[in-house]
């Protein structure tokens, strides 16, 4: 049985936790920032879906900034460091040494692919809703 904290942390490797994550990028969070929605995205991933909206054919003007979790649209495109968020990772990596990271800037053309694998997998699921939708719409029809 470990005798002090230094042998119990030796003895048990403690997970990171789901929440330390990036929902887009999957990475531990470096700059943590919530939408007007309260989800919280890494500062760069979440400026980078915000910079790829598309103009509205109509209009020409910018469409609205939608949640990358929930698609619903967002009110304004405000990000608010999640200062908590910050403080909680850095407690927890100063009891994980093995995953102190050395400061590196993220490059942005490795942000906008993992953007794109992340709009990709985005418009699958949306492609997958609608196409379940279609089917139980037909189902309710034949009843």
């Amino acid at each position: 049985m470990p005798s002090t904290i230094q042998d119990h942390r030796d003895a048990v490797t403690i997970p990171i936790p789901e929440d330390f994550r990036c929902p887009i990028t999957l990475e531990v969070f470096r700059d943590p920032v919530c939408t007007c929605d309260g989800q919280t995205y890494e500062r760069e991933a979440i400026e980078e879906i915000f910079r790829r909206r598309r103009r509205d054919p109509i209009t020409r003007g910018l469409e609205p900034a939608r949640s990358p979790l929930t698609n619903l649209e967002l009110r304004d495109i405000v990000l608010v460091p999640n200062i908590a968020l910050k403080n909680g990772i850095q407690a927890f990596l100063a009891m994980r040494p093995d995953l102190k990271r050395k400061p590196a800037k993220v490059l942005l053309h490795d942000v906008k692919a993992i953007v794109d694998a992340f709009e990709r997998e985005s418009d699958n699921r949306k492609q997958d809703l609608r196409t379940t939708i279609e089917r139980l719409k037909k189902e309710n029809q034949n009843l």
